[in-house]
């Protein structure tokens, strides 16, 4: 919230009037076709600045990264880059359905080796639609981690199509003996996304304790973004971290 004013001008720019179009009416988005827009670009090359999450990342040294709304055409071989001289192995990104002149992004990055993983994953070609989906294997153990920009829950019809992938991807690692960890913005409180009774059979916990993470266009945070891991897993220490973003940046320590 502390950039909340600039931050809502840069949604406004990005995403265009179709923006208004989400709030007022959502059931218009069904059919809408991918945009293009020069001034979109230009804005964000202009704005875009990378410095506060590599500083808060610099300082928590998290071994597994999860990072959202990265734009693909400006700011992914940068992270790349920065990321692999802080000593991460695997680099990944899943890139969204929308935008192809300002692509969405979601990276997940691991210190320890990982092998990138196929997930199908349900998208709009328009904005709230999603922001990618991106997994990986860690290579010497049985985790398998993956990172997630889901649509918002204004969107019904996709929102249950990702919830479905998501659970069909997740119940196949697990077949195989494969414990998940799987984060990001949800767009969506856990007690909503408990309501998906396919979801709560995952047996999955909020590590972070569903604290309040994003304004959304108001002057109120709400609970959006969240890690679960499996149950045998503890959360030893949780927290927030406020780094000029219109969402606030969660750390969590896990251990079996």
């Amino acid at each position: 919230m502390d950039n909340l004013l600039v931050n809502t001008i840069g949604h406004l720019v990005f995403h265009g009037w179709s923006m208004i179009a989400l709030f007022l009416n959502p059931t218009s988005f069904k059919n809408r076709k991918k945009t293009l827009n020069p001034r979109r670009i230009s804005y964000i090359k202009k704005h875009s600045s990378l410095a506060s999450i590599l500083e808060v990342i610099k300082k928590e040294k998290p071994d597994i990264l999860m990072l959202n709304e990265l734009i693909k055409q400006i700011q992914c071989s940068e992270i790349e880059k920065e990321l692999s001289a802080l000593g991460y192995s695997s680099i990944y990104f899943g890139y969204s359905a929308h935008h192809d002149d300002a692509t969405v992004s979601s990276l997940v990055a691991s210190k320890i080796k990982g092998e990138k993983l196929a997930i199908e994953f349900t998208e709009g070609a328009h904005a709230g639609g999603g922001g990618g989906i991106v997994g990986l294997r860690l290579v010497q153990s049985n985790i398998t981690v993956v990172g997630v920009h889901m649509c918002t829950p204004k969107f019904p019809w996709l929102y249950d199509a990702q919830i479905a992938d998501i659970v069909k991807f997740l119940e196949t690692e697990k077949l195989l003996g494969r414990e998940v960890i799987i984060a990001g913005d949800w767009n969506a409180s856990t007690l909503f996304l408990k309501k998906y009774p396919a979801f709560s059979k995952l047996n999955l916990i909020n590590s972070e304790g569903d604290m309040l993470t994003c304004p959304t266009f108001l002057p109120k945070l709400e609970p959006l973004d969240h890690i679960f891991v499996p149950q045998n897993f503890k959360t030893i220490n949780s927290k927030t971290i406020a780094f000029g973003s219109d969402h606030l940046a969660v750390s969590v320590e896990v251990g079996k």
